[in-house]
């Protein structure tokens, strides 16, 4: 993992420096080539943008290895773990407005947690994965590319599972507490989680 953030923040870096230019966008189209042939990745795509304009956009390798179909700038793929700093940062700036209080039950903000077994998670719970909420049950659970209409209707496929562990007795990463932070910045702000 520390290898390919270490490649992502270096490819984001490269890429700003050498936006400009023509050779940069040669030296970029070969960072990414050489990513896929080193085994860094199987796939992955790459763009500059400059004042709202892409100006350059290129894919290298494999979206799916069993059907080698190409890896472009239009492949749809799973954002993983990207959204979880985002939305940290979302919670953070309604902090800072006085919107939300760290330690308030999530309860006061999203009421399906006034549930007996949620009811004594707080929002810094969620936000330091002390919450208790459970992670991915199995590698179904994981590759789950269902399309759900709301934040909300994604919340409730896992709110009704017990929790791993009493609230702020150890820590439990959790990728469902993130999704519950969605719904909590759409119920403060008023707006989308996507909007927001």
């Amino acid at each position: 993992m520390k290898t390919i953030i270490t490649f992502f923040c270096s490819l984001c870096l490269f890429l700003t420096v050498q936006s400009q230019t023509a050779s940069g966008t040669a030296l970029a189209q070969q960072l990414i080539d050489t990513a896929v042939t080193k085994g860094t990745c199987v796939g992955l795509a790459a763009g500059i943008a400059s004042d709202g304009k892409t100006t350059w956009a290129s894919g290298s390798g494999d979206a799916d290895r069993d059907t080698k179909a190409p890896f472009t700038p239009t492949t749809i793929s799973r954002i993983a773990s990207i959204a979880k700093p985002m939305t940290a940062i979302a919670v953070m700036q309604l902090v800072e407005q006085n919107k939300i209080v760290l330690d308030e039950k999530m309860s006061v903000y999203i009421p399906a947690f006034a549930k007996a077994n949620l009811k004594d998670i707080t929002v810094r719970h969620v936000l330091q994965h002390t919450s208790g909420i459970g992670g991915y049950i199995n590698n179904k659970d994981r590759n789950n590319y269902k399309d759900y209409p709301t934040m909300e209707a994604a919340m409730h496929k896992f709110l009704d599972r017990d929790l791993d562990f009493t609230p702020n007795s150890t820590f439990g990463y959790s990728s469902y507490g993130y999704v519950t932070l969605g719904v909590l910045i759409e119920n403060v702000s008023g707006q989308s989680f996507e909007a927001y």
